[in-house]
């Protein structure tokens, strides 16, 4: 059980460490895009960020999940429960944050895309990792 929840936790700290070494890049990489960033913390934007950079955003989401999901499996004593449990805990998360931020200056498409690229990631992750352990052990 321990075990389990260890594996969560890390998890969703390596999600955390990736997605924001990701953002840093993407503010280095699109100077418009880092622009956008320091006016949204000082909430005096209305416009919208760039596209491109937001769909990067999301699209490299899904192998920082997986990695995640791989993590936790690897982890976790039960890897299956362990990544099905983070895997819903994103969800919830990700609920929560589509509706405290929609209406702000993020896409809808972005905000409702980001629980469905954790999930889909998490799953894929602790799959591999059942996947590996199965090949080795036989």
């Amino acid at each position: 059980m321990i075990r389990n929840i260890l594996g969560v936790i890390v998890g969703y700290v390596v999600i955390m460490i990736l997605t924001g070494a990701m953002i840093l890049a993407l503010v280095l990489i699109f100077p418009e895009y880092r622009d956008m960033m320091q006016q949204m913390e000082g909430g005096a934007t209305t416009q919208s960020p760039p596209t491109l950079p937001v769909a990067i955003n999301l699209a490299l989401g899904l192998p920082i999940n997986l990695a995640a999901g791989y993590l936790c499996a690897r982890i976790a004593s039960n890897a299956r429960r362990a990544t099905q449990v983070f895997a819903g805990i994103v969800v919830v998360f990700g609920i929560m944050y589509f509706f405290s931020a929609r209406g702000g200056v993020q896409p809808t498409w972005y905000l409702a895309g980001l629980p469905i690229v954790g999930v889909i990631g998490i799953l894929l992750g602790g799959m591999l990792h059942l996947r590996t352990r199965a090949s080795s052990s036989a």
